[in-house]
């Protein structure tokens, strides 16, 4: 958690096998109980975290096989790490279990300093590329609209939230009417 100063490294603190076993060990009996009482629960891939792409992903969910266990896919940290992310949506298929529509540029490291998540449409995601990919893997679910960008909101929305999801939701309204 980059965010989060106290947190263990993995590499300094903890090495990424302890972190994998620590993982596995937490998530097993939660994914138990989910299967006990059929609902459904997901994991995000998040940088600077151990599941933090579309192989940490697919690593966790070959590890933690189960019908209960699904993907929350934001494609933002997915293009963060380089990810083909077309490819990942087909690759991760039916276990994409909801989307987040956010957009991203610049590398793995500190927020605000090696990247950013600028207005949607404004960074390095393919969108009708990945709506598309979506489609072709029957995708049926929500997608929520997520606004991480404060000098946005601040310089050209004056503060005001409800004015930059007005804005957010044009723009996707726009950008899914690409396709």
């Amino acid at each position: 958690m980059t965010w989060n100063p106290g947190a263990e490294k993995i590499g300094r603190d903890i090495s990424e096998g302890e972190a994998w076993k620590v993982v596995l060990e937490s998530l097993s009996p939660i994914i138990e109980t989910a299967e006990k009482r059929r609902v459904t629960i997901t994991v995000e891939p998040v940088f600077g975290m151990l599941v933090h792409d579309y192989y940490t992903v697919k690593e966790l969910l070959g590890q933690l096989d189960s019908k209960y266990l699904g993907v929350n896919l934001d494609p933002s940290h997915l293009a963060l790490y380089g990810n083909d992310i077309a490819w990942a949506v087909g690759r991760l298929g039916g276990k994409i279990r909801h989307v987040h529509v956010k957009d991203a540029f610049g590398r793995p490291g500190a927020f605000g300093e090696t990247f950013s998540f600028p207005f949607l449409g404004e960074g390095v995601i393919d969108w009708v590329a990945f709506f598309g990919a979506l489609r072709e893997v029957g995708y049926q679910g929500f997608l929520s609209l997520e606004f991480e960008n404060d000098g946005y909101l601040r310089n050209v929305c004056d503060g005001d939230w409800a004015q930059a999801a007005v804005q957010l939701k044009e723009r996707a309204d726009n950008l899914l009417a690409r396709r």
